[in-house]
């Protein structure tokens, strides 16, 4: 498989092609998602900023990555709608991030450690992909199924519709399902005494 460098909410990232591995075999590929943004004048009055497609990365051990919208201080209205320069996958305190992800079947997802940045650490443990992070998210999931695996070696298993929230703590996710899992995630930046 080919690794490509991509610049991604503020560093490098290696990445694979899975959207072009499933193409190949004829599966559905979403390569992107419509992202409306409404906003609003100095007079109050709203209007759409923009209606444009934000396109995914395959980060390699991750699965498929949508960053669709962020900031890294709280937002300030009015404005012009457009998107605020952020630094790092996660967000500092008084920070956020959105984003859709496609975990694909039958995956451990195992970020590199490069890749999660100073405000999160991945876990030395028995289980793949371990790691927590200074945010509170806020995790559902759209589609498919996905197992999210505790430190103390506990497991919830997610389907669609199902909803968590991590405040911090140690996980890691396993896609042992039939089909991909689409899970939106809101990350906030918090504070780790």
């Amino acid at each position: 498989m080919r690794l490509l460098k991509l610049l991604l909410v503020g560093g490098p990232i290696a990445f694979t092609s899975l959207a072009t591995l499933a193409a190949a075999e004829g599966l559905p590929v979403v390569k992107e998602v419509r992202r409306v943004v409404v906003s609003e004048k100095a007079d109050g009055t709203s209007f759409v900023a923009s209606d444009g497609k934000v396109a995914g990365v395959d980060m390699q051990g991750v699965g498929s990555l949508f960053t669709m919208w962020g900031n890294d201080k709280a937002a300030v209205f009015p404005d012009d709608g457009a998107q605020p320069k952020t630094e790092g996958l996660y967000p500092p305190v008084g920070g956020f991030r959105v984003y859709l992800t496609t975990y694909p079947a039958g995956q451990i997802v195992k970020p590199a450690a490069e890749d999660l940045g100073s405000n999160a650490e991945l876990k030395a443990n028995k289980v793949p992909g371990m790691h927590k992070s200074d945010t509170t998210d806020f995790d559902i999931v759209l589609s498919g199924t996905v197992d999210c695996i505790m430190s103390d070696g506990s497991k919830v298993t997610l389907k669609a519709g199902d909803m968590i929230v991590l405040n911090g703590a140690d996980h890691a996710w396993q896609n042992n399902g039939q089909e991909d899992a689409v899970i939106a995630f809101f990350m906030a930046g918090a504070n780790r005494k």
